[in-house]
């Protein structure tokens, strides 16, 4: 009895000592995480573009290893693309592609869309998109860039060249793309009300599904875009 009693002592220890070195080693791990996260993020604000991109990347690899921290990141990435292109106070819907510029946007923008395009959205929080909504993207070359989804509601996009760019549920609505080059862009279940397509190039755009009320003003090929 006395050694039945013992070895159910042993039992209970050891499960015990298992359970508490399981909790340590994901403190451990949190705490890893969290460093890790603090120094991406103070990277992001280096005046060296290979140091910012070293944190884009691995801010990224951080959502990866970590999908509870996602959201955050998500968010995260998201302000410093809008920092990085500007944003504006009140989208100006009644303004010209005239005097729009183009311009390129930064590398480490670009490679802070690529990982917000690849991110898992099972890991995202109830409803997050990408949030670009107001961003002076006008005149930047964002020609086969992964937007999907992302929220670009109230943004400039005046004279932006946007060839073959996934635009796909992306939200536009309210955005000014007056002059822009959308030939070949996936527009499909996009969110276009109250958008401004004037002299906006749209041929061979794909808009099956798009929500709009009209694209008046714009050039484009009705034949092979799907508008019914």
């Amino acid at each position: 009895m006395t050694a039945v009693v013992a070895a159910l002592g042993a039992l209970i220890f050891n499960a015990l000592s298992a359970a508490s070195t399981s909790r340590q080693i994901e403190v451990t791990r949190q705490g890893q995480v969290t460093e890790r996260f603090s120094k991406a993020v103070e990277q992001l604000g280096a005046a060296g573009i290979d140091v910012r991109l070293g944190g884009v990347y691995a801010l990224g690899q951080v959502m990866r290893d970590s999908p509870a921290d996602q959201p955050t990141i998500v968010e995260v990435l998201s302000a410093f693309v809008r920092n990085k292109a500007g944003t504006i106070p009140q989208p100006d819907l009644t303004a010209s592609a005239a005097g729009v510029t183009a311009r390129q946007p930064g590398t480490d923008m670009l490679a802070a869309l690529s990982v917000l395009a690849r991110r898992n959205p099972k890991h995202d929080a109830a409803g997050q998109r990408t949030d670009l909504s107001r961003s002076n993207l006008s005149g930047l070359d964002l020609r086969g860039v992964d937007l999907h989804d992302v929220n670009l509601t109230g943004s400039d996009l005046r004279r932006a060249t946007l060839y073959g760019t996934d635009l796909s549920g992306a939200q536009l609505g309210y955005a000014n793309l007056a002059g822009a080059a959308l030939v070949s862009a996936d527009l499909r279940g996009a969110m276009l009300w109250g958008a401004n397509f004037t002299d906006a190039n749209l041929d061979g755009a794909h808009l099956e599904n798009a929500r709009l009320h009209d694209l008046k003003g714009s050039h484009i090929t009705e034949d092979t875009t799907g508008v019914r």
